[in-house]
């Protein structure tokens, strides 16, 4: 066992300072003081104080977690400089004080990250303050109304609708129904229109009909998991791909799909899959290609 690995465990066994070893580290590193200074206890509690209330500001600055090893005494004195920050005095509120840090309280509510924080894990439930902050961010908007109201933030609405992904979560995991504000950005996106479909409307969305066709894959999911049948405006990308060509034929169509086939062709892997499991029978235009193919044949 090297020297350090020594000192890291006489740290967690007999440090009164409360320390881990990344802690001391950054404590060294920003006053100069040798590392068996504090490993060793040679520092009374009074001096441990002094220095860290010297040093606070560098100290917050490069380790803001150190408030939940260190001696919690030490930080009363720089609250006022805690307080300065959203993102210190969250971490103060919550690692420290283990409650709310009312004097952070006005820093915290400009931040829409740090006020979601707050108050999904220091309140536990609503942080009006922050709640102007947090609605104009789509992300936070979402998070907030679904961990911490556990239902719609009509505030944050306007926000969450200029995003597809946060508009689809929105839908699905808070209203568990349409978010017909949404709808337009649901839209814009190929991906997120199949899932709404399929997880919130549970039909077709006419809307976002528009973008599947450009894709095969989004036009093959949308066939086999909404219409649950043919998608003839996405046939044509669902062609280009050997795989999706593949899967309509067999999950959707349950039969030859000829505009794929060409696409099927250029794969001997794909040709035995196509004549196995959708044409269950031979597929003369694939065979010179398979016969060419001598890992397949083995």
């Amino acid at each position: 066992m090297n020297s350090e690995e020594n000192n890291f465990i006489n740290l967690k066994t007999e440090n009164i300072y409360g320390l881990t070893m990344d802690n001391v580290r950054a404590l060294s590193e920003v006053t100069g003081i040798p590392t068996e200074k504090f490993i060793s206890n040679s520092l009374t509690k009074k001096e441990f104080n002094k220095i860290v209330k010297k040093h606070a500001v560098e100290l917050i600055e490069i380790s803001p977690k150190l408030f939940s090893d260190t001696e919690k005494e030490a930080w009363v004195h720089v609250e006022d400089l805690i307080a300065r920050s959203a993102e210190y005095s969250y971490y103060y509120a919550k690692d420290v004080i283990e409650g709310r840090f009312l004097e952070g309280e006005a820093v915290i509510s400009k931040s829409a990250e740090y006020s979601y924080y707050y108050a999904e894990n220091v309140i536990e439930g609503r942080f009006k303050a922050g709640e102007e902050a947090i609605s104009q961010s789509e992300e936070f908007a979402f998070v907030y109304a679904k961990d911490v109201i556990k239902g719609r933030f009509p505030e944050g609405e306007d926000a969450i609708s200029q995003s597809a992904e946060y508009s689809y979560h929105y839908a699905r995991e808070v209203i568990k129904g349409r978010f017909l504000a949404g709808e337009d950005a649901i839209s814009r996106n190929a991906k997120h229109s199949v899932l709404y479909a399929r997880e919130v409307i549970k039909d077709r969305f006419p809307k976002g009909e528009t973008l599947a066709p450009r894709y095969a894959r989004n036009s093959y999911y949308y066939a086999r998991e909404v219409i649950k049948g043919r998608f003839p405006e996405g046939e044509k990308a669902i062609a280009t791909s050997a795989e999706y060509s593949l899967n309509y034929a067999e999950d959707v169509i349950k039969g030859r799909f000829s505009e794929g086939e060409d696409a099927i062709c250029k794969s001997a892997f794909y040709i035995y899959c196509y004549a196995r499991n959708a044409i269950k029978g031979r597929f003369p235009e694939g065979e010179a290609i398979i016969s060419k193919d001598t890992k397949l044949l083995c």
